[in-house]
């Protein structure tokens, strides 16, 4: 039971049937992920609750991140573009990938899927000549 000075009077929580006690029994918990977003944590006194304990407010500032379900995630192909160096590799990926398109009908399709079908194109033929990436762990 302490008396609390002018500077520590938001930090009570609880006033003693007296009126001179006070105590700081009302805390906050929170999860150490979101422990950075809490600003202030204060007692309010002039709050009537009906109550001896005063009311404990919390400032909090969130960020939120769009939450993607499974299907909208999109995982990105990394092809080796290494091989691009070697000419006859190069020569295949380039006629391959010109046969595909002039063998496409594209004439007819709007913008947006005019640019779906180019780039199923492209990733399809990269994916076929050149390759993926290979992922390398390099420690030293």
């Amino acid at each position: 039971m302490v008396a609390y000075s002018c500077i520590d009077i938001h930090k009570a929580t609880w006033v003693a049937p007296n009126h001179r006690t006070f105590n700081q029994i009302d805390h906050m918990a929170i999860s150490k992920k979101w422990r950075r977003s809490l600003l202030d944590v204060r007692g309010y006194r002039g709050v009537d609750v009906a109550s001896d304990h005063y009311l404990v407010v919390a400032q909090i500032k969130l960020k939120l991140a769009a939450n993607k379900t499974h299907n909208q995630r999109v995982t990105l192909k990394k092809f080796n573009l290494e091989t691009l160096n070697h000419g006859e590799i190069r020569k295949k990926f380039e006629e391959e990938l010109k046969e595909s398109i002039e063998q496409e009908k594209m004439q007819e399709l709007d913008p947006t899927e005019h640019w779906t079908k180019i780039k199923q194109i492209m990733s399809s033929k990269s994916e076929n000549v050149l390759g993926l990436r290979q992922r390398t762990n390099a420690k030293d």
